[in-house]
């Protein structure tokens, strides 16, 4: 019988594409209820370089005040696409246990789960919020919880996991 983990992973709040900049918040778009829905706390994903912000305050509905947590430069400046994630609500992710080649940490921000059979779509990638420069502590999180769910008994098809860092998206290709 099959073994899944449960991820959860967080909750896509807004994909903002307008970046502008307004006096000095860090993030800000030309709607100005693009930020209506977003908290304290939330996780922004600026896409284009790969960067991770948290959201330290709110100015308005489309100013925020965000905090670097990985190096990223503030303000974040136009042209550049923001997906801001919940930071506390999430859906869950089934990914199989069955037939794992190789669990890596890929970068500071993902981890790849490799099958046997690795064709290209053979291949998940855990996207999460960063660690630091070397960590492994998301691999190794991951790697002990499909270890753990191949031990529990088969009538335990799904395993919960409780990560170390917040999980923003899980794909496959």
């Amino acid at each position: 019988m099959d073994k899944f983990l449960n991820i959860p992973e967080q909750d896509l709040v807004v994909n903002v594409t307008s970046i502008t900049q307004i006096g000095s918040a860090g993030l800000s778009t030309t709607s100005s209820t693009a930020f209506d829905n977003v908290s304290v706390g939330d996780i922004v994903h600026e896409a284009t370089t790969n960067k991770y912000y948290l959201v330290s305050g709110l100015i308005d509905g489309n100013q925020l005040n965000i905090t670097a947590l990985d190096g990223g430069a503030v303000p974040i400046l136009a042209s550049k696409e923001c997906f801001i994630h919940s930071a506390t609500t999430s859906k869950s992710q089934l990914v199989s246990c069955a037939g794992i080649g190789l669990i890596e940490q890929a970068s500071t921000s993902t981890v790849t789960i490799t099958f046997d059979d690795a064709a290209a779509s053979d291949v998940v990638t855990i996207t999460h919020v960063p660690l630091g420069s070397g960590s492994e502590a998301m691999r190794d999180a991951i790697q002990n919880e499909v270890i753990s769910a191949l031990q529990t008994s088969w009538t335990s098809v799904s395993n919960s996991v409780a990560l170390p860092k917040q999980v923003i998206g899980v794909s496959i290709g």
